[in-house]
C-alpha cells in the first residue's frame, strides 16, 4: 500500500513538473531580456500562470494578463472567461482597447459567467480544446473556490492539452496554488516618446523553475512584445525565495510577496 501510494505521489509530481504528451514544447520570449533571463528563457507554455492586481491597478492587470496570453497563445484564438462581478466592479473590456493593445477583437471569445463556481467550470472545460491558445480566467476578489486542489486540476489540464491559462485575480491576496509563475503588477507612467505603450511595475514573486525579480516591463502595442523601457528599474533574486538583488536601477523600491 505505501509503495503503491509513492508511486502514485511519484506520477504526479511528474504530471505537475512537466508533462508534454506531443514532446517537449520551448518557452515562449517574452522579449523583455532580464525577464526572460530569470524565466530561463521565457514563458512555459501549457501552464497556469497567475496575474495578482489590487482595484486601483485593475486595468494594468487586464492588460498585463492580456499581454502574456498573446505572447503565449500565437496566432491562436484566446477565450476570455470573466464573472459578472467582476464585470461590473472592474468594467467590460473594450473592443477598441483590446485593439490598441494589439489584440484583434475577433480572435477573442469572451465568456460570462453568473458566478466564481461557473468561471471556474467554464475554463476547466475549454482547457481541454487544444484548438485555443490561451485562456485567461478572470473571477472576483478571494474566490476561496480556487483552493490548492482547482488549482492542481488545472495545472494537470493544462499540461495534457497544451492551452496556457491565466489566472487574472484582482482585489485578492496570493494563495498556495501549483501556478508556474506569479506576477504582482502595478502601472507606471509612459514616457513622452512612447505615447500609447503601457508601461508595467512588476515582481515576479513565484518562479517554480528559477529565479524571482522585478522589472519595468513597456508592452509594444505594435510589435506585440514586451521590452526594457528606457528609464528601467530591476531587481533579480539570486535564488527563488531569496530577496531581490539590484542590478540597475534608478530608485529603490519594494514589492509584496
Amino acid at each position: 500500500m505505501v509503495k503503491s501510494l509513492n508511486n502514485l505521489r511519484e506520477k504526479i509530481a511528474h504530471l505537475e513538473t512537466g508533462y508534454r504528451p506531443q514532446g517537449s514544447i520551448a518557452p515562449v520570449r517574452l522579449g523583455h531580456a532580464f525577464a526572460d533571463t530569470v524565466l530561463n528563457g521565457g514563458l512555459k507554455c501549457g501552464a497556469l500562470h497567475e496575474v495578482f492586481a489590487d482595484e486601483r491597478n485593475a486595468p494594468a492587470g487586464t492588460a498585463f494578463a492580456l499581454a502574456l496570453a498573446l505572447r503565449l497563445a500565437a496566432k491562436k484564438i484566446l477565450l476570455w472567461v470573466q464573472q459578472d462581478f467582476s464585470a461590473t466592479i472592474c468594467g467590460q473590456l473594450s473592443p477598441s482597447g483590446l485593439r490598441e493593445l494589439g489584440l484583434n477583437p475577433e480572435r477573442l471569445i469572451l465568456v460570462r459567467a453568473f458566478d466564481v463556481a461557473s468561471a471556474l467550470r467554464a475554463a476547466s472545460d475549454a482547457l481541454s480544446c487544444n484548438a485555443l491558445g490561451a485562456i485567461v480566467l478572470e473571477p472576483w476578489g478571494e474566490a476561496k473556490i480556487f483552493n490548492l486542489v482547482a488549482s492542481r486540476r488545472f495545472t494537470l489540464a493544462a499540461a495534457h492539452s497544451g492551452v496556457s491559462m491565466i489566472m487574472l485575480r484582482v482585489a485578492s491576496k496570493p494563495r498556495p496554488s501549483t501556478a508556474e509563475t506569479r506576477w504582482l503588477v502595478e502601472s507606471e507612467p509612459s514616457y513622452v516618446e512612447d505615447w500609447g505603450n503601457p508601461v508595467f511595475s512588476v515582481a515576479l514573486v513565484r518562479n517554480r523553475h528559477g529565479r524571482t525579480g522585478c522589472f519595468s516591463m513597456e508592452w509594444s502595442c505594435d510589435e506585440r512584445i514586451f521590452r526594457e523601457p528606457a528609464h528601467s528599474r530591476i531587481m533579480v533574486s539570486e535564488a527563488s525565495g531569496r530577496p531581490a538583488k539590484t542590478l540597475h536601477t534608478e530608485k529603490q523600491y519594494k514589492r509584496a510577496g
